[in-house]
């Protein structure tokens, strides 16, 4: 049985944690792009702490490998992308106003 196999049946059984595992050993195996974007979605998804990096890391390659383009900047977009650009929204606006202050202070 492949990882990928093993896999998407503790997905379905709702074994999170050793599914993880088996998608993150199916990253490695296989070399097909429909599993590895499967396995970095699902570590996306369900992964923790630094397990974002995995995924990042896999969609990036396949972007650059010319797969599924649409659907990974998409995904980038909502995963990475835009939770940063509220942040930073945020961070430039409160330097606008202590900048606006300074010059009338000045």
């Amino acid at each position: 049985m492949k990882a990928i196999e093993i896999a998407q049946r503790l997905a379905q059984l709702n074994e999170t944690e050793d599914a993880l595992k088996a998608y993150k050993v199916a990253l490695t195996e296989e070399p097909d792009p429909t599993t590895k974007m499967e396995a970095a979605a699902y570590i996306l998804q369900f992964g923790k702490g630094d397990d974002y990096k995995i995924s990042y890391t896999f969609f990036r390659d396949l972007y650059n490998q010319g797969v599924f383009q649409e659907n990974i900047l998409e995904i980038m977009d909502e995963a990475f992308f835009q939770p940063n650009l509220r942040i930073l929204k945020s961070r430039y606006e409160r330097n606008c106003k202590e900048t606006t202050t300074l010059w009338c202070v000045i």
